[in-house]
């Protein structure tokens, strides 16, 4: 294997922590691919030699990328590491106490807009729907605190705000929601002067052409600097229901769309479209339905393989290929896990700040947000509880300066009740 290719697996481990407790399905084909070619043709991995062989690199590989660098090391990993290097759970404590007495305060120059959705099942009167959530967190008197929290995703967007906001029409009779979105100012004036450009509820549409397919249900996957990716359920005549996933600049969500408009039809980004800025791309492919979700420490973009013509069925495959700033913003975790876990036993995902000042550190019960400086502060400065089928969509700072006075002042005038 040529030293440049275990310098790029490095590189590739050392973006972000592995989802989970193991390492992504792409990336182990990846490794052992590499181990493959050290040794052997690739067809002799069809033998049990063969395959124990590259295995045995593959593990050596392994060895060699994570035991030089902890960031992204699964937790079983870590503990074997501590039980080969003879490291105590009481040594661990001590270390901690250690980075604990050495802690200092940071120059708090972060604020941030989460964006959360929370999902509701299907009734005998509505279609399944998610309910949406902005909460702003900015600094005061060294510490963060939750300023404002309001209905809807309040999404920032060239200089300014654009608020994303789920609509609900009426078809054969049964409720179903699509989102709609608009520039924040402009239905802050609608609402002021009591006219609405969206209304919460339309009337019953008509049922329109059986071989058409309708949106029953859409949800929000992400939020970044100008994209969004939604997830569609869709039906045509009495066929069961589709899934169609989707990445659209924010201004194709405008509040014009119908529910009645073809889904197939509407405009939306494609991969490459959005890979367009990067000066390398590895994506072989162009898929137009993809999509952008969380999994533990970043954003991950995935390619939607369907089985069938129809759509009903289909496999959501990670790409290797990283997001650029463009499409997620900032979505580096600068913290190792291993000090993550020591602050929070059952985190399952983490968000930095750019001014390395602030963790965001995510369970099942809520969102715990850290002071950083040497080290993550002893206790979180805040902590967000999360409602059930609660999950975050959106993760935007302000760490610019004077941006985070900038986004309290308009926050509080945008998310007001």
């Amino acid at each position: 294997m040529d030293p440049s290719d275990y310098e790029e697996l490095r590189q590739e481990l050392g973006e972000g922590p592995l989802r989970g407790r193991s390492f992504p399905s792409a990336l182990q084909k990846r490794i052992l691919e590499a181990a493959a070619h050290s040794s052997s043709p690739r067809r002799q991995r069809r033998f049990p030699l063969a395959w124990a062989g590259g295995a045995a690199v593959m593990a050596t590989v392994i060895a060699i990328i994570l035991f030089s660098g902890h960031v992204g090391m699964p937790t079983d990993l870590l503990s074997s590491k501590t039980a080969n290097d003879g490291t105590t759970a009481g040594q661990m404590t001590a270390s901690n106490e250690a980075a604990n007495a050495n802690y200092e305060e940071p120059a708090l120059q972060t604020a941030l807009l989460l964006g959360l959705r929370t999902d509701h099942p299907a009734t005998e009167s509505r279609h399944a729907y998610s309910d949406y959530r902005t909460v702003v967190i900015a600094p005061e008197d060294g510490k963060v605190v939750q300023t404002i929290q309001g209905e809807g995703i309040l999404m920032p967007y060239n200089q300014d705000f654009w608020m994303i906001e789920p609509t609900t029409h009426k078809n054969q009779d049964k409720e179903v929601q699509i989102l709609s979105a608009g520039p924040a100012k402009q239905q802050e004036s609608d609402r002021m002067a009591g006219d609405a450009s969206i209304p919460d509820t339309l009337e019953n549409e008509p049922s329109g052409d059986d071989t058409q397919p309708i949106i029953i249900s859409e949800k929000l996957l992400f939020a970044g600097n100008r994209d969004i990716a939604i997830e569609q359920e869709a039906i045509t005549g009495d066929a069961e229901p589709m899934t169609l996933y989707w990445v659209k600049h924010i201004d194709q969500l405008t509040s014009d769309r119908r529910l009645l408009s073809d889904p197939l039809q509407e405009p939306h980004v494609s991969l490459q479209e959005a890979l367009q800025t990067q000066s390398e791309t590895t994506v072989s492919t162009d898929p137009s339905n993809w999509t952008i979700v969380r999994k533990p420490g970043r954003w991950v973009a995935q390619e939607v393989a369907y089985n069938t013509e129809s759509r009903q069925s289909y496999e959501l495959r990670d790409l290797l290929q990283p997001l650029p700033r463009e499409v997620v913003s900032y979505d580096k975790l600068t913290v190792a896990w291993e000090e993550i876990w020591q602050r929070e036993p059952e985190a399952t995902d983490a968000f930095s700040s750019p001014n390395k000042d602030l963790v965001a550190i995510v369970s099942e019960e809520g969102v715990a947000f850290y002071l950083n400086s040497t080290s993550l502060s002893p206790e979180p400065s805040l902590a967000l509880e999360l409602q059930p089928n609660e999950s975050i969509v959106m993760m935007q700072w302000a760490a610019a300066e004077g941006s985070p006075e900038r986004w309290k002042k308009l926050t509080q005038q945008y998310l007001a009740p």
